[in-house]
């Protein structure tokens, strides 16, 4: 259903000369990614302004979105399945993030899953690219994104900044359990 979107929206833009027919099954691609993304996020990004939530949704997703793109995980057959699970998860989450403590057990935790996905990444699925040269690219990019979000969450935690820090920590500990998932 988004692909035929996109790719009419896509077709739209070629007959009128906004874009080359050459280019037009890139635009599909990037069309499909963008009402994906919408229909995912747009709903949660609702939601938390409803619920006064909109500091935490944004310190957990936009690490977790980071580092996801280049670690990889969970993914389901059905776009449909995949944007209600990640409605459940994430609302829950952030949900969640507000009853956490900065603690010594979440940094440990924290870290160990930063270390567990610098090492598994990044998960190999059918949607991903799987050349030898990506693969190391993605495996680099992940473990750097990784690397800036702990050191972010240790920062925010030596100032006293403990939301910030907490979304921080549970957005990495998010990307680890989703590399866990089959």
């Amino acid at each position: 259903m988004m692909l035929r979107y996109a790719s009419d929206i896509s077709r739209y833009l070629s007959e009128r000369g906004y874009i080359s027919n050459t280019e037009t099954s890139l635009y599909t691609y990037a069309l499909t990614n963008l009402i994906y993304h919408a229909m995912t996020f747009i709903p949660i990004i609702i939601v938390c302004l409803l619920t006064h939530e909109m500091l935490q949704s944004i310190c957990l997703l936009i690490p977790f979105l980071a580092i996801r793109k280049y670690s990889g995980g969970l993914h389901f057959a059905s776009a449909r399945r995949c944007i209600l699970f990640s409605w459940f998860v994430i609302l829950a989450t952030i949900r969640l993030v507000t009853l956490i403590d900065n603690s010594a057990i979440l940094a440990t935790v924290s870290l160990v899953a930063c270390i567990y996905t610098c090492f598994k990444s990044p998960v190999i699925s059918p949607a991903r690219i799987t050349n030898e040269q990506d693969r190391v690219f993605y495996r680099l990019r992940a473990r750097q994104l990784c690397i800036v979000n702990y050191l972010l969450y240790l920062s925010f935690s030596i100032l006293g900044i403990h939301p910030i820090a907490v979304c921080l920590a549970t957005s990495q500990i998010l990307v680890s359990l989703s590399q866990c998932i089959k």
